[in-house]
């Protein structure tokens, strides 16, 4: 069972990484419909399945509850579980900014939606944006702005259950060290994705969210040595190749 688990968490992660650098829409869909929900748990350590009984290794709604919850989940910290849901973030994100570059830039979603302080819909009465999708879009404008700002929420909480940048010292184990930055890497591309469009559209606010974002992925880099680089996942090169062109926007 902890393998199958295991095994659908990493063609999950393949999928929503390839969708976006290939704009693609993910083949493993997610949505209200029983038959396409992702109902998968969240991936254990696999020593961890081995004191489990079997009939407590149980999902329902995984990655829709997560960004219900907007990153506020109870469970799944395991490694391959974080990478799993900050390519998941990763990917909304992509969405997200493609359905505004397909608006007009003269109709970006208005500054109160974009920043720090902007309400976040709440509540069991309020109906929460469905970013996690295949589809990810909608029409409607107010609804499209409030995605932005329920994205960021929950890439703010998701860096949150991650280790601080200043503490990925080379006294941390190797592995645990690179996976850190690893994830640190997805969510800061992350969130250049969500405002890239944005910023070359000259909203202001997205351009220095950009720009934040990219000067903290590109610090990243002090974190790693040259025997690093050869074990970090297949994908981290191209982001961090891509984080000095936003470095470049407030220029």
């Amino acid at each position: 069972m902890g393998s199958q688990i295991r095994l659908f968490w990493e063609l999950f992660i393949l999928d929503r990484v390839l969708s976006v650098e290939l704009s693609l829409a993910p083949l493993i869909q997610d949505d209200d419909c029983i038959e396409t929900r992702i109902d998968t748990p969240w991936p254990e350590e696999m020593d961890e399945y081995d004191t489990r009984p079997l009939e407590s290794i149980c999902g329902s709604a995984t990655l829709r509850n997560f960004f219900w919850q907007q990153g506020l989940s109870n469970e799944g910290f395991a490694s391959r579980a974080l990478l799993a849901k900050a390519v998941a973030v990763y990917s909304a994100c992509a969405r997200t900014s493609l359905h505004w570059g397909m608006r007009s830039p003269a109709t970006p979603p208005s500054a109160s939606y974009i920043t720090s302080s902007a309400p976040v819909p709440s509540g069991t009465n309020s109906p929460q944006p469905d970013v996690n999708s295949s589809a990810g879009q909608t029409n409607d404008t107010e609804g499209s702005a409030a995605r932005f700002t329920f994205l960021e929420t929950t890439l703010a909480r998701l860096g949150s259950a991650l280790m601080p940048t200043h503490q990925l010292s080379a006294a941390l184990p190797d592995t645990e060290r690179r996976h850190h930055i690893l994830l640190h890497t997805i969510l800061h591309t992350a969130a250049i994705q969500l405002h890239f469009r944005l910023a070359q559209a000259g909203v202001r606010e997205s351009l220095e969210k950009c720009v934040r974002a990219a000067r903290a992925g590109a610090a990243l880099v002090r974190c790693l040595n040259e025997v690093d680089v050869q074990y970090l996942d297949f994908w981290v090169g191209v982001r961090f190749s891509l984080l000095p062109s936003h470095v470049s926007l407030n220029r």
